[in-house]
């Protein structure tokens, strides 16, 4: 991924500050209850905005520049003893004047073999470390979303972290890969 030092700089520093990647207790926002999220996502909007995974969870919040709503969906399926995510996506948008305008969205998945050394079981949104405030106090939001997955062949834990920060309409990726053995394992930014 490309991007820019001072980029890079801004989120490492913002995620030092904070001893829980910018948790979201810090953030300034409210989360939309299910009723909530079914009168403004209906079937039409969803439809729309290709909103196709079920919606786990909407945080609204204001900046100075508007009224925003964050939207988390995971598309789940039943295994053996648990239920798990083959996928997640996110959407960004802005409230103007009653209608929603999409910001940006990204859609990440499990990554399987042959293509990777191990075979992932599930992602999810790691939500307690969701942040939405503004870090460095320009009156604007800075999202952190943060997701997971987990392996499905061990209990080391070979999955993978992702942080994305979206400062000043840049996209920053922080990526950190679990493994059983030094080479497995990589930070990548």
């Amino acid at each position: 991924m490309k991007c820019s030092l001072k980029s890079l700089f801004f989120v490492l520093i913002s995620i030092g500050i904070s001893n829980k990647v910018c948790a979201q207790s810090d953030s300034i926002y409210n989360k939309l209850s299910l009723t909530k999220i079914d009168s403004i996502f209906t079937d039409s909007v969803r439809k729309e905005f290709k909103i196709q995974f079920p919606i786990y969870k909407v945080y609204a919040f204001n900046d100075k520049a508007g009224e925003y709503l964050l939207v988390l969906t995971e598309n789940n399926f039943k295994g053996n003893k648990h239920e798990f995510n083959d996928s997640i996506q996110a959407f960004h948008f802005q409230l103007l004047n009653g209608m929603l305008k999409l910001k940006w969205s990204f859609l990440d998945f499990k990554i399987g073999l042959p293509q990777h050394y191990v075979q992932e079981q599930s992602i999810w949104f790691w939500s307690k470390y969701i942040s939405l405030k503004d870090l460095n106090n320009d009156g604007l939001i800075d999202p952190i979303i943060v997701f997971v997955s987990s392996s499905e062949s061990n209990d080391l834990g070979d999955g993978r972290i992702k942080i994305l920060c979206y400062f000043k309409n840049e996209k920053t990726a922080i990526r950190q890969q679990n493994g059983v053995t030094d080479y497995d394992r990589f930070c990548k930014v």
